[in-house]
């Protein structure tokens, strides 16, 4: 996100790119990738964030990871770590900060592919 204010509420797409700062008046403006066509069938016609919102599991063992709401990422009660920002970019992939590491998912359908090579599944 650009080092000013939003007009939006938090986890919005606004950021910097290239030297460009890049701000929407509203998420109805923010790209909408194909990608998130099949959440947006079970959710509806949301923004970006919206769409990825809810409970999210590891491919392929299983394991709970947590649920995505509100621009966070609230971890599952496994792990010990506080809530992560996350967020979209103007590329429409996410984009999240983790103890100091940054992590990038391309959603693909129902899951999210991580740059660290994780594997998300969404939770109906």
């Amino acid at each position: 996100m650009g080092n000013g204010l939003c007009r939006t509420e938090a986890g919005c797409p606004c950021e910097t790119q290239k030297g460009i700062e890049i701000r929407y008046d509203n998420h109805d403006e923010a790209p909408m990738p194909q990608a998130y066509a099949a959440l947006r069938k079970i959710r509806g016609p949301h923004t970006a964030l919206d769409i990825v919102q809810g409970r999210w599991r590891r491919y392929p063992d299983g394991q709970p990871m947590g649920e995505i709401r509100n621009g966070l990422i609230h971890w599952h009660d496994d792990f010990t770590q506080t809530a992560s920002r996350i967020s979209i970019t103007v590329r429409g992939d996410l984009e999240m900060d983790l103890l100091g590491q940054r992590y990038f998912g391309h959603l693909q359908g129902k899951t999210i592919r991580w740059s660290d090579g994780e594997i998300w599944t969404f939770v109906p």
